[in-house]
């Protein structure tokens, strides 16, 4: 009975030890700190930011800028209101006599303008047989209210001079002005039509940027004098059917062209996310704080996430971040000793400050190290995480021993808990290189230590099963003797 107690004991320490969990570290072998998306609307860069040394989390940023500037409140802005006064302005349409409908619009569109944009000059110009400016460019809110007051009472009639109107308004415009805007009201076919396109087409090349508004008629005939909307002949050309629609035009749609010049925003925002298998397979993946403006969308059964911006205007940026945690209670032998990429791709569109749909991709991702306990690192790739006083404002550094096939970069990074950590990467050089790189100076590294990494849970390996057989052997041979001992005294 005493032998099978003693072998049942044994058969436990097996099942115990090859069960046993020997522990697995998570190494970061490249921040991608470097690599970035620079285009004429957007910068976007992917890193990792953060590692927690207890958890074994590591933290990966994503970042997207505007790199347009905002010069809304910064930079000047004249705009040059042109309304027709002509007779056709004041036919009725839908019960709304036009020019009526023009002057009420005209007089919430200065409200807001002057309310919210803050180094403005706006002068009025009408126009009939000729043209009249109302009011030079003014700072003066109440004083281009006066101008409106005048178009209003004044019934001019006679013909449609759009050249002239336009030649009037360009005369207003300040030259050292760089933000220049004339808006412009009709209802008719202009009485000049050859000098018109002239004018429409020297006012572009004068970087003025012209808002049409034709009520009442799109036919063939004046399209070819303004365009369509979508290929307009200078600036932005709208077409409506009747006088009810002004209001809206005004102060909405031309307002917010305005504001967007102004701003230069880019819309509808969407970084896709993907991730490779093994990712998704052994590490979970926790949101952190989702900005405002924006969502996430769930990973579920699929291989990414989607990051949704409304907008971001010039020198707006945005920030997400998540962590990646090695799941527990996972074999993990299929990716032990192997570079992970963090992710598969990033695929950034979005529709720049004219609507244009726009696409980056982004595969220059983090990469990461599953590291069994005691086992060596591959060739060429140096352990990620190190913690060196005398290293941590070294800054990017070249080493002597590697430096025909990898860069070693060192990056300080913040833990949680205030602590320090140098990331050091070893990434591949570049296959190209360009004769402006900087070459670092070769530095030793025997002073740098390894941090002491928490660990984390593991399967047993064949390694386990082997010791767990030896120390059994050896615990029954010990249990053999003293099974000896006993029978001996019986007798």
């Amino acid at each position: 009975m005493k032998k099978f107690k003693s072998l049942l004991i044994i058969i436990l320490f097996i099942i115990t030890l090859n069960g046993f969990s020997y522990a697995s570290t998570i190494n970061v072998l490249n921040t991608n700190v470097n690599n970035k998306i620079i285009n004429e609307d957007i910068k976007f860069t992917k890193k990792i930011v953060s590692y927690d040394k207890e958890n074994q989390e590591i933290e990966i940023e994503l970042k997207i800028e505007n790199i347009k500037k905002n010069v809304k409140d910064k930079e000047d802005i004249e705009i040059a209101v042109v309304l027709d006064n002509s007779s056709s302005m004041q036919e009725s349409q839908q019960n709304q006599i036009k020019k009526d409908t023009t002057y009420q619009s005209a007089n919430r569109f200065i409200n807001l303008v002057y309310a919210n944009i803050y180094k403005l000059k706006l002068g009025v110009i009408q126009f009939s047989d000729n043209s009249q400016v109302l009011t030079e460019l003014t700072n003066s809110k109440q004083t281009a209210f006066s101008a409106l007051d005048i178009y209003n009472n004044d019934n001019r009639g006679g013909n449609t001079k759009i050249a002239e109107a336009l030649d009037s308004a360009e005369k207003l415009f300040s030259q050292n002005c760089k933000n220049k805007i004339l808006i412009l009201v009709t209802d008719g076919y202009p009485s000049d039509p050859s000098n018109t396109i002239q004018k429409l087409e020297s006012l572009k090349t004068e970087n003025i940027s012209v808002l049409s508004l034709i009520i009442g008629s799109d036919s063939q005939q004046i399209k070819s004098i303004f365009g369509t909307e979508q290929n307009p002949r200078a600036g932005k050309v709208y077409y409506i059917s009747n006088a009810s629609e002004i209001d809206k035009m005004f102060n909405e749609f031309m307002y917010n062209q305005i504001i967007d010049y102004m701003q230069h925003p880019i819309k509808d925002i969407r970084i896709e996310d993907v991730f490779p298998k093994e990712i998704l397979e052994y590490f979970d993946i926790e949101y952190g704080n989702i900005p405002g403006g924006s969502n996430v969308s769930d990973i579920g059964d699929g291989d990414s996430f989607t990051w949704h911006i409304d907008e971001l205007t010039g020198e707006e940026y945005l920030v997400f971040s998540y962590k990646i945690k090695l799941k527990k209670n996972v074999d993990v032998n299929q990716v032990v000793g192997e570079m992970l990429k963090t992710n598969e791709r990033v695929v950034i569109k979005y529709k720049d400050e004219n609507g244009n749909e726009k696409e980056e991709v982004f595969d220059k991702n983090p990469s990461i190290l599953v590291e069994d306990e005691g086992q060596n690192p591959p060739p060429n790739i140096q352990l990620g995480v190190y913690q060196s006083n005398d290293f941590l404002n070294s800054g990017n550094m070249q080493s002597s021993n590697e430096s025909n096939n990898y860069i070693e970069n060192e990056y300080n990074i913040q833990s949680e808990g205030n602590q320090q950590f140098v990331i050091v990467d070893f990434t591949p050089k570049d296959t190209e290189t360009t004769e402006t790189q900087e070459i670092k100076p070769a530095v030793q590294k025997e002073n740098i230590t390894p941090v002491n990494e928490e660990k984390l849970p593991q399967t047993g390996t064949t390694e386990t099963i082997t010791i767990a057989i030896i120390v059994s052997i050896l615990i029954a041979i010990r249990l053999g003797f003293l099974t000896k001992d006993i029978y001996v005294v019986k007798k």
